[in-house]
């Protein structure tokens, strides 16, 4: 039997949707994907800082440089309730900034409105 936790092909195509989204500036849809190679990606990108900084670089070579995505500041979210072990993201494309929180509830990518 193999191990549930070891990285699969599948998380690989659940990575890829994620960076793709994130550089079309869109919310990443991971509905159509089974839920252990999502949690299993998320917990990669949520608790490895070298994963994290993978999808950093991938979405801006997607993008041809037009989008980063970046760290952003808990206090920008001050009306959500603050998720523990979850990551406070900007979007930032030519003429848009877009603020989101990255977790492992569902959305896994929720993006917010300015308040």
């Amino acid at each position: 039997m193999s191990d549930p936790w070891r990285p699969v092909s599948s998380d690989a195509a659940v990575l890829d949707a994620i960076a793709r989204s994130l550089a079309a500036l869109r919310a990443p849809d991971l509905s159509g994907f089974d839920a252990m190679p999502v949690w299993r990606t998320m917990h990669e990108l949520l608790t490895d800082p070298d994963a994290w900084k993978g999808l950093e670089d991938r979405v801006k070579a997607i993008s041809s440089g037009t989008v980063r995505l970046e760290d952003a500041d808990s206090a920008q979210f001050p009306f959500l309730t603050h998720e523990l072990g979850a990551r406070y993201v900007r979007l930032r494309g030519l003429f848009v900034e877009q603020l989101a929180v990255v977790g492992n509830s569902s959305p896994q990518f929720m993006f917010v409105p300015r308040g």
